[in-house]
């Protein structure tokens, strides 16, 4: 696998702030007044994988994106555990070859590596369009 479990998590919630259409500063500031306020900084590490993300924090995010905890917390732990088991070597491999491998992996009834092939594909979700049935960048992430 090209990229660590705190890295992948990292950036999936990146892609959960950007689709909340938030700046690191926009977070720091809602959860300024919350039981466990989150700096830009330390949100910035998360999102780079340099740091874990604290529960309590993670709960506080989830309130701020609209989005269910219990999603983002098994999203974690199912890269945590893809981690553990470990999958097929993606690194530098394109878009197009993440997913047909990822295709192939899921048809042939095995799903990590499936799963870790479509996780590594949505760092490809920000770059230029890859598919004429996207209207813009953000629909595609």
């Amino acid at each position: 696998m090209a990229v660590s479990a705190a890295k992948a998590f990292g950036q999936y919630l990146r892609t959960l702030r950007s689709r909340a259409g938030l700046s690191l500063q926009e977070v720091e500031d809602l959860a300024r007044n919350t039981p466990g306020p989150i700096s830009k900084n330390y949100l910035s590490r998360c999102e780079n994988g340099q740091l874990g993300l604290a529960l309590a924090k993670m709960t506080i995010l989830c309130k701020i994106y609209s989005v269910p905890s219990d999603v983002v917390l098994e999203r974690m732990e199912l890269d945590l555990e893809l981690e553990q088991i470990g999958g097929p070597d993606t690194e530098n491999m394109s878009y197009e070859e993440l997913i047909e491998l990822g295709v192939k992996s899921i048809e042939d009834g095995d799903y990590w590596p499936g799963y870790a092939c479509f996780r590594e594909a949505t760092q490809f979700a920000g770059e230029a369009l890859l598919s004429d049935s996207y209207k813009d960048h953000r629909e595609q992430s």
